[in-house]
């Protein structure tokens, strides 16, 4: 797997994952290349994906999903897909999906790599508060956006769910569902509800285990040295109008395939 993209807008390759099959599995193959300052890179790796494209369950096409970080702070790119994690664990915001879409957010130590779109967001700035820094944050699978649970933030630990459509209005009744991000210099942030200023954290204080809710909280941001616990960064999924890149992938097999095989036995490049 050959991964090449445009420097300008990815520091580093986070991870590069593999997927196929009938019906269709994945796995991460490769994670954390890093380029030479300003310069044009690749990640070049190799993988077995002989369970992918041989046997009864194979396929003939091959998803690589490659995740970037950003190179520089300060900014959160419009419509590309991202993850949202917090920085002190690594875990990943998702939506729990249990029962329906308004049970809490939830933080977990993994991505999905076979529904990946079930943990991705993306961000969107509101045509007036924008140039303020102010955005929408809305779920790549069913297009729901991230809100209070009670429509503002308004008391402690208010649950963060995700609700069809946004809110109307003017540019005060907006804010209950706008977020900001404030940056401290490091690619990292703090995620702030902008109607009320309360920002967003895991309940317990810490995401330090998978299931944890992601709340606003009343108090204000940790600057001490345990601002980990309540900062975030983001991973970009490859693939925009914001970065440009390309992905190769070559299969080869080192004997002629079985006539009897399926047709996928005689796969020999994709």
């Amino acid at each position: 797997v050959t991964v090449n993209l445009n420097p300008v807008y990815s520091e580093r390759i986070t991870t590069i994952s593999v997927r196929g099959g009938n019906p269709e599995r994945g796995r991460q193959i490769r994670g954390g290349c890093t380029p030479t300052y300003f310069e044009p890179y690749e990640c070049v790796h190799r993988a077995d994906i002989d369970d992918l494209v041989q046997g009864p369950h194979a396929t003939r096409i091959l998803r690589v999903d490659t995740m970037i970080s950003p190179l520089f702070p300060g900014v959160l790119l419009e419509g590309l897909p991202l993850y949202l994690r917090d920085v002190q664990h690594g875990r990943y915001v998702r939506p729990r999906w249990v029962q329906h879409l308004w049970d809490p957010l939830e933080f977990v130590a993994d991505i999905s790599i076979d529904d990946p779109t079930s943990m991705q967001f993306v961000i969107e700035y509101d045509e007036e508060l924008g140039s303020r820094g102010m955005f929408y944050i809305k779920d790549v699978k069913h297009g729901w956006y991230l809100q209070p649970e009670a429509g503002v933030a308004e008391s402690d630990d208010t649950p963060i769910v995700l609700k069809e459509g946004r809110i109307t209005g003017d540019a005060e009744s907006r804010k209950g569902m706008l977020f900001i991000a404030e940056f401290d210099g490091r690619k990292r942030f703090w995620l702030k509800e902008a109607k009320f200023g309360r920002y967003v954290r895991a309940l317990t204080g810490r995401a330090d285990s998978d299931g944890i809710d992601v709340v606003y909280a009343t108090s204000g941001k940790d600057t001490t040295h345990d601002r980990e616990r309540m900062q975030f960064r983001v991973d970009y999924q490859v693939f925009g109008p914001h970065v440009q890149g390309e992905v190769t992938v070559e299969c080869r097999r080192t004997s002629l395939p079985d006539r009897a095989a399926p047709p996928s036995g005689g796969l020999q490049k994709v």
